[in-house]
């Protein structure tokens, strides 16, 4: 038989190690009593509609009760349950992100708040992309799309909960980056370490489907970002910045609005 005590145990193991509260582990105890269980515990064999009785319990009994499991609405009783299993790994898939998420949480919380800031945000995006960009930089358009964690309003800082969805949105800027990344060694046939306008030419070339950018769109590119000094240098453009000056490239030619270009991100999932 199990007690209280393991019934507890060992839904805070597939709780995302959450300890459940002593009011619905004798909810459940309860509906056991006043069937075939002794003394307050619980047969073996019904450990598992004890555990799919207190997730009908605490969790929305609507929208996150396991596919292919058949309730009787008007007692709640579970008639059968066949994807039992499926309830386990998804507390376990859970479980693994909330650890990941307090991993990132802890080497990036600088300020030790229990938050990340958008500076913290920054540093956080800046360790994951590098891993196979290190030469480009994050733009703040980038920062403002991580903190939105998939909705409309940039937020001021990320809980440990936004975490798993700012991460997607940073494994997105990694992906392009990377794009850029290898995009700039192709055209970097001499190894410099950076493009001037013939090689740049080549570049904008590949991703406007074949159609050369004009002379005055180039010397565009370069000249708005003149005032970055030590980035372009008498007419050549570093690797820290090809992502923004194709951007800009963009913008020229384009006339969108968008801090995202649609159909350049298009590009660079191709």
């Amino acid at each position: 038989y199990i007690n209280s005590s393991q019934l507890k145990s060992i839904i805070k193991d597939i709780n995302n190690d959450i300890e459940p509260n002593d009011e619905d582990i004798r909810y459940v105890m309860c509906q056991f009593n006043q069937c075939n269980s002794q003394d307050g515990k619980i047969n073996e064999n019904d450990l598992k509609t004890a555990i799919m009785k207190w997730y009908l319990h605490t969790e929305d009994y609507n929208s996150l009760i396991p596919f292919n499991m058949s309730i009787d609405d008007n007692n709640g009783h579970i008639k059968h349950i066949v994807n039992y299993k499926q309830l386990v790994q998804r507390h376990h898939v859970r479980s693994k992100q909330m650890n990941f998420s307090n991993q990132i949480l802890l080497k990036f919380d600088h300020t030790k708040t229990g938050t990340l800031n958008r500076e913290e945000v920054r540093n956080m995006c800046q360790d994951i992309v590098s891993e196979v960009a290190p030469n480009i930089g994050i733009l703040d358009s980038d920062i403002d799309m991580v903190m939105r964690v998939g909705g409309e309003t940039i937020k001021a800082e990320i809980s440990v909960e936004d975490i798993p969805k700012a991460l997607s949105s940073v494994l997105a800027i990694k992906s392009e980056n990377e794009y850029f990344h290898e995009l700039f060694l192709k055209y970097d046939s001499d190894s410099s370490g950076y493009l001037p306008k013939s090689q740049l030419k080549g570049l904008i070339t590949e991703i406007n489907d074949g159609n050369e950018p004009t002379s005055s769109d180039l010397d565009y590119v370069l000249n708005k970002f003149d005032h970055l000094g030590s980035i372009f240098d008498n007419g050549v453009i570093h690797e820290d910045l090809i992502r923004a000056a194709i951007i800009g490239w963009y913008f020229k030619t384009e006339g969108v609005e968008s801090p995202v270009p649609k159909t350049l991100m298009q590009k660079t999932q191709k």
